[in-house]
């Protein structure tokens, strides 16, 4: 099996957030915010680099910036 694909990366050429991921990822991001639904708060996503595990390193589109911190609320 693969492992996990989730990246949220910033495309400057066009001003818009990209989100990257393979089934295992979306499956990861669903499971995340149906806990989020439950729990009516907010969730990180973070890379390795800066103490995650929700988000992949590998940068997908040639010309976006990677963020390596996604905070998402439920309000």
């Amino acid at each position: 099996m693969s492992k996990k694909l989730l990246t949220f990366e910033y495309n400057d050429t066009d001003d818009k957030i990209e989100i990257h991921a393979n089934e295992l990822g979306i499956e990861y991001l669903i499971e995340q915010l149906e806990e989020l639904l439950k729990n009516k708060n907010h969730l990180h996503l973070m890379t390795p680099s800066w103490g995650g595990d929700g988000l992949s390193e590998e940068k997908q589109g040639e010309v976006n910036r990677l963020i390596n911190h996604v905070k998402v609320f439920n309000w």
